[in-house]
């Protein structure tokens, strides 16, 4: 595991979202690595990353990764699917640090579903990423992959209920 790999480092983590969904990220990692320090960046000024254009939220995570680059962590992990979807192989490409990015979980969904059907719920910044489409690419042969473009907002549980009903 990645930060096994940099444990004797006594830099700090860093973690950003684009509000508080990622502190549930920050919680498993503390769980995982207690004795690591963590710097949580929460981006509540552009919350949230879903319904922005994919280059401004790369402009986001770029911005954010110097920020916490000048913290001098030594990993950073971008705790947002959108932002993963956006800007991980940038960063990855520009920056001579590792980056552990956040995806929806086709994977073992997929291969822990009885019928090998699913249905992701994901924002359309998520949904439109490379890093999405790729992921998408390698299960899809393995099930069926309905995709939602799911907003966070009061609808919400006329969307969620609109989808079993279809």
């Amino acid at each position: 595991m990645l930060i096994k790999m940099v444990a004797g480092d006594v830099r700090p983590i860093g973690i950003f979202d684009s509000g508080a969904g990622g502190l549930s990220v920050l919680r498993e990692v503390r769980k995982m690595a207690p004795n690591e320090n963590l710097i949580y960046f929460a981006d509540t000024d552009y919350f949230p990353y879903g319904r922005r254009p994919l280059p401004e939220i790369r402009k986001r995570a770029f911005a954010i990764t110097h920020r916490l680059i000048a913290s001098n962590v030594k990993l950073i992990i971008v705790a947002c699917n959108t932002a993963s979807a956006a800007a991980l192989e940038d960063l990855r490409k520009v920056f001579d640090l590792p980056f552990i990015g956040i995806v929806p979980p086709i994977k073992p969904s997929i291969l822990n579903s009885r019928t090998k059907r699913i249905v992701v719920l994901a924002t359309s910044g998520t949904l439109g990423g490379d890093l999405y489409k790729e992921v998408v690419a390698l299960f899809e042969m393995h099930g069926v992959i309905l995709f939602r473009d799911f907003e966070l907002d009061a609808n919400i549980l006329t969307q969620f209920t609109d989808l079993y009903t279809e």
